[in-house]
């Protein structure tokens, strides 16, 4: 029998700091940090997910699913957990179960007609499209097909459609030193395309970029309970 556990390590020493048991007898596969929410997502391999709040560094949910969690994924532009898994009761498939990061509940499951999604997720920010691959053996260990399943985020909140007012970037849109926003923008954050969250502010319309380095980046607004996402090209 396992014991499996998270040890969590401060990078300023190189010291391990505390030690959480997940509550599983079976070795956990996944793990994912939601930069918006600062919660960690721990697949066990049993059939739930354990999330972790990355402030006290305590359990404080339990999301379970029908069958058994591999790969867990955050989506940094629609703050949603993507888990793949496997139902033991349907054979030769695996799903993906949504999780909504804001809440915390698993808000939909995708059937992918595939075993084997059992390797890590890619994001495409531009199109907001999470790729899936697969790859599997027979019971008798020779390799069968390998495929990517691609799902296609559609909610309301796209990078394209949905910020309709102007950003002003200077001294350039391409290296700008500072952008100006609509006075009435409530939030403002700043992340990698990784998800890392690397800005945040409140009520300012003039957000410095000086520091930020060669790349592509994610500005997210809010305001009025409306969000908005622009994609942020920095070439120096």
């Amino acid at each position: 029998m396992y014991n499996p556990v998270v040890e969590i390590i401060c990078t300023e020493g190189d010291t391990i700091i505390t030690t959480i048991n997940v509550g599983s007898d079976i070795v956990p596969f996944g793990i994912c940090y939601d930069s918006i929410h600062n919660k960690i997502y721990i697949s066990t391999g049993a059939n739930y997910v354990v999330v972790i709040d990355g402030e006290t560094n305590n359990i404080i949910d339990v999301i379970y699913f029908y069958g058994w969690p591999w790969i867990v994924f955050f989506n940094p532009l629609n703050k949603k957990i993507y888990v793949s898994y496997e139902n033991p009761w349907i054979p030769e498939s695996s799903f993906v179960g949504i999780i909504d990061g804001s809440t915390g509940r698993k808000i939909d499951s995708i059937s992918l007609y595939r075993r084997g999604a059992y390797y890590p997720f890619c994001l495409n920010p531009q199109e907001n499209r999470v790729y899936i691959p697969h790859a599997w053996c027979d019971a008798n260990g020779n390799p069968m097909d390998s495929v990517i399943s691609i799902i296609k985020d559609n909610s309301e909140i796209s990078e394209s459609s949905t910020c309709f007012f102007e950003i002003k970037y200077f001294p350039n849109s391409f290296n700008p030193e500072y952008i100006i926003l609509p006075f009435w923008i409530e939030h403002i954050e700043i992340f990698e395309i990784s998800g890392k969250l690397i800005k945040k502010e409140r009520r300012g319309n003039i957000i410095f970029l000086k520091n930020l380095k060669s790349g592509v980046y994610f500005v997210r607004m809010s305001s009025f309970k409306k969000e908005y996402i622009k994609k942020l090209l920095i070439i120096k």
